[in-house]
């Protein structure tokens, strides 16, 4: 069984203010210092989430975040001007050791698009 989350992250020192024409809201926004990993604190974050639970459900979450952002990227491609770092991360979560994903060509397409940097984490369970 896989699972995790798609993260669309926008990561600045400064407060963040985007409103997309969409209405694209955060999933999470996370303030400046509330989180330390590694020793260092965190950047101020909003993130939009999609979470996923099967291939499936991957292949669902993806087409529905890429489409939303996709519909404002002249948007992003301006607050990429603004803010540090824009990005996606995928999160894969497992038990087992063998797993992976797939980015059809319509998805590499408005990626691309976005002028975004993509981002693959694999957390594996303890079982490899």
């Amino acid at each position: 069984m896989i699972n995790g989350e798609i993260v669309f992250r926008i990561a600045d020192e400064k407060e963040i203010d985007v409103r997309f024409s969409s209405g694209l809201k955060p999933t999470r926004i996370i303030k400046k210092g509330e989180i330390k990993k590694f020793g260092r604190e965190s950047k101020n974050q909003w993130e939009c989430i999609r979470s996923f639970n099967s291939y499936d459900g991957f292949d669902k979450a993806v087409n529905e975040l890429l489409s939303e952002l996709y519909a404002v990227k002249d948007e992003i491609h301006t607050y990429k001007q603004e803010y540090d770092y824009i990005g996606i991360t995928v999160y894969l979560r497992s038990d087992y050791g063998q797993m992976g994903c797939i980015f059809n060509e319509e998805a590499i397409s408005k990626i691309a698009a976005l002028g975004s940097e993509l981002s693959i984490d694999i957390l594996s369970g303890g079982k490899v």
